[in-house]
């Protein structure tokens, strides 16, 4: 299996140079729109602002490219196995490096198309996934050899042929290198067959510095204490800031486009209203979640969960410790990028009577929070 790492860069380069032929004439008609008092003809910066981070994206995977060229997988077994093992071996141009980490993710991914007509777009679902670290050795070539493997549960669909909706399931392979990252992407047949891998190949998600990956993330999210009888747990503010901030960027945005049509007097009330209403309520989501902590104490007495914000306490629970039925994971949110998907969890404990208390969150994944 050959990765689609030659069609994805043609499609990138496509996509960038149409989008920047396209927002040149508006660039080109800003300084005559300020001069009829046209302020909000600034908005239109935005388009070669992102036309400008898509070029430097396709710069990156044509370096990348010619670093490493087109990757095969050799799946072992063909095809991937639900019931079984879905892996293989992935040759790389790369002296060995021991201490390098090589992520691989594998998903089971519903793709469908919506609307109709000119409408007509495809979005994708993931219906599965999971993520480990490849085994890495040196090559007889004197590259680097990945080896890679999953087990897969036996109640997940098969691949099928392209249509309207179709299931498929993707493999990804990322790499943080000096110089060019590494980021390739396999579409890969998967069946039904209850197949292991026949050179018993070693599990991606029982890599060894996979633990101390996931202790080292839990680490830097929170502050854990042992107690007499129980622990402690401190979840400070400021938690995957990146992530939160973007979003307040993006509402800001939006606010502020609504307002300026507000202001400007001569746009549909409708659209003045959804800008601004969709943008309030993404800035005080990214605000509520970017200064939101968490302290959380469980011992012989019962469990307390307090949330403050912005060091203000905003909700106190404390029940005994026999109420806590289970603890159940649920994600916060989840974003699909070219190192896959990735997914940040929170952590509830159900009640017998089915009320949940927040007791973890801003957890990198669901085997983290497992």
């Amino acid at each position: 299996m050959t990765c689609n790492g030659k069609s994805g860069l043609w499609f990138i380069w496509g996509f960038t140079l149409i989008w920047n032929l396209i927002s040149l004439p508006a660039v080109f008609a800003i300084p005559g729109e300020l001069d009829k008092g046209n302020q909000l003809i600034l908005l239109v910066l935005l388009f070669p602002f992102f036309g400008i981070v898509m070029l430097m994206w396709a710069i990156n995977l044509t370096r990348s490219w010619r670093r490493f060229g087109q990757l095969r997988l050799a799946l072992d077994p063909y095809p991937g196995s639900i019931g079984g093992h879905v892996g293989g071996t992935i040759e790389l141009p790369l002296p060995y490096d021991g201490q390098q980490r090589f992520p691989v993710n594998l998903q089971c991914v519903r793709s469908y198309e919506t609307g109709s007509g000119k409408n007509r777009s495809r979005k994708e679902n993931i219906v599965w996934h999971t993520h480990g670290l490849a085994h890495s050795q040196p090559s007889a070539q004197g590259g680097t050899l990945l080896r890679l493997c999953f087990a897969v549960p036996a109640d997940l669909p098969a691949s099928e042929s392209h249509s309207d909706d179709y299931r498929l399931w993707r493999l990804n392979l990322n790499a943080d290198l000096p110089g060019v990252d590494l980021h390739r992407q396999f579409e890969i047949p998967v069946f039904a067959t209850a197949e292991q891998s026949r050179t018993a190949l070693p599990l991606s998600s029982e890599h060894p510095q996979l633990n101390e990956e996931r202790e080292a993330q839990i680490e830097s999210v929170a502050n854990i204490e042992q107690i007499p009888g129980g622990v402690r747990m401190h979840f400070p503010m400021l938690q995957c800031a990146s992530d939160k901030i973007m979003g307040l960027i993006v509402g800001l945005f939006f606010a502020g486009a609504g307002m300026g049509l507000h202001f400007k007097g001569d746009a549909p009330a409708i659209m003045t209203l959804i800008f601004t209403l969709l943008g309030g309520i993404v800035t005080l989501s990214s605000l509520r979640a970017l200064f939101i902590s968490l302290r959380v104490q469980l011992d012989h007495n019962g469990l307390i969960s307090q949330r403050y914000w912005l060091g203000i306490s905003i909700g106190r629970i404390q029940i005994p410790r026999a109420e806590i039925n289970q603890l159940q994971i649920a994600t916060s949110y989840s974003a699909q990028s070219a190192k896959g998907y990735r997914e940040v969890c929170k952590i509830y404990a159900v009640t017998r009577n089915g009320k949940k208390i927040l007791i973890a969150m801003n957890l990198q994944g669901r085997d983290t929070a497992q």
